[in-house]
């Protein structure tokens, strides 16, 4: 069992985040890693589910961050900036979870590509609403730091994916 374990943690190397496991049933097991589930049947990884990656959980923060932020913009900035500065945020989510439910592992890496275009639009507009005075430092540094931990995810992602 520890052979799988090891094998799991390096198979998704950048999207698990603690140590502790337990196994439930036999042949189909669900392996925890606290907050981590994976799906293992006779004993080899399946997937992990969606929702426990961290670099898709992280995405869908830094949209629901950005959302937040462009919500309260006057309707000029809303509409120029604004809108793209969203669509590219959410796409970063979107584009891990339609790679994730394709059915070869090459379409899931190749969605995961998109995901990582749509990472550095973001930072552009980032930078963009500050250098407009959009954001405030605190805000954009807090954006940055996020969207450099999820680029770190999202490559870690995309080397894992097929091994």
């Amino acid at each position: 069992m520890l052979k799988v374990i090891l094998k799991a943690i390096a198979i998704c190397h950048w999207s698990l985040v603690s140590s502790h496991w337990s196994v439930v049933s036999s042949h189909w097991s669900l392996l925890q890693f606290s907050e981590i589930n994976i799906i293992l049947a006779f004993n080899t990884v399946l997937m992990i589910l969606l929702e426990e990656l961290k670099v898709y959980r992280l995405a869908m923060e830094i949209g629901e961050l950005i959302f937040n932020i462009t919500v309260k913009w006057d309707l000029f900035n809303k509409k120029s900036l604004g809108d793209q500065f969203l669509r590219a945020a959410d796409s970063i989510a979107l584009n891990i979870a339609e790679g994730y439910g394709r059915y070869h592992y090459k379409e899931n890496k190749n969605f995961c590509w998109y995901a990582r275009g749509s990472l550095f639009e973001t930072k552009t507009a980032n930078q963009k609403a500050f250098d407009r005075k959009l954001i405030t430092a605190e805000e954009y540094n807090n954006l940055l730091n996020k969207l450099k931990e999820c680029h770190l995810l999202l490559n870690g992602y995309i080397n894992s994916i097929g091994k």
